[in-house]
């Protein structure tokens, strides 16, 4: 079976959830580690180019998992469960389940948010280096990169209001906007659907919960992120976030920062030109590998 159509979560973590994860490719004793975060409400099955990629998979250990709330992970009951502490536990439990100890990781969009959660609860560690994909290292950083536009998308998936005959196209906007439009003939219609699937199966409770930007503090990853080697990508076609704004943000918090601008990619670069995004990644991850 392809890696990403496991079904069930099979890690446990600190307070007891279940977290979804996947792994193909080396095993991470053998080989440098990638860990695939993905973005807000959405599914590991968006990493299917990266998963599916005969060089990747000969020479890394690739790991992704759903974040708490997300895909095929539970999703928590309680509010203390949605605190940074948890993330970070998430993150660790997956590292230790796969034998993991230095890793490179690659958080696309609201995923990359979990670099905050990692350094706040002095997880550094485990880091090699940092892959930010079209996203910003801290909830409370976004607000200053975004397109002002992109709220009408995605204010309505946090509106409990939007329900029943709204709810179906509300999404499919989102996923819309996300995807620069000349690339989205590529995607079929069976994985745009899973994908939309995916995000309607969280509710409106646990996606508002998991966008709290108070419950971070990204005091010592604005502190210690920057003593790690990063590397920022994004596509130059951005419909959610600005990336001139984004590469400014970037250099001021990150002074070493590389930066790959990735031409006709949206908001899913890693997707839409998986090509270039891992030329960006293979070519970061040597480089870091070689110093």
């Amino acid at each position: 079976m392809f890696a990403l159509d496991t079904h069930e979560p099979q890690i446990t973590s600190a307070d007891g959830l279940k977290i979804w994860a996947a792994q193909a490719g080396r095993p991470a004793a053998d080989a440098p580690t990638i860990v695939f975060i993905p973005g807000f409400s959405s599914s590991s099955l968006l990493f299917d180019h990266q998963f599916r990629d005969k060089e990747l998979l000969s020479q890394y250990c690739l790991i992704t998992y759903e974040p708490r709330g997300q895909g095929r992970s539970q999703s928590p009951t309680e509010a203390s469960q949605w605190a940074s502490l948890r993330q970070a536990q998430d993150f660790e439990a997956v590292c230790q389940h796969y034998g993991a100890s230095k890793v490179f990781v690659a958080g696309w969009s609201a995923g990359c948010c979990i670099v905050s959660d990692i350094f706040e609860h002095k997880l550094g560690h485990l880091v090699a280096g940092l892959i930010f994909m079209a996203g910003m290292p801290a909830l409370a950083l976004f607000g200053g990169v975004n397109y002002p536009s992109v709220r009408q998308y995605y204010d309505p998936l946090m509106d409990p209001n939007t329900n029943g005959d709204n709810h179906g196209p509300s999404i499919s906007d989102f996923l819309d906007v996300v995807v620069w439009k000349p690339n989205r003939a590529k995607m079929s219609y069976t994985f745009r659907s899973a994908l939309v699937g995916t995000i309607a199966m969280s509710s409106t409770t646990v996606r508002t919960a998991s966008q709290v930007e108070s419950r971070q503090d990204p005091t010592n990853m604005l502190c210690d992120g920057p003593n790690y080697e990063s590397i920022f990508i994004v596509g130059d076609e951005e419909e959610v976030v600005q990336p001139d704004a984004m590469i400014a943000k970037y250099k001021e918090m990150f002074p070493r920062v590389e930066v790959a601008r990735i031409p006709e990619a949206g908001h899913t670069v890693y997707w839409e030109r998986p090509e270039q995004t891992k030329k960006a990644i293979v070519d970061f991850i040597e480089r870091v590998i070689k110093a």
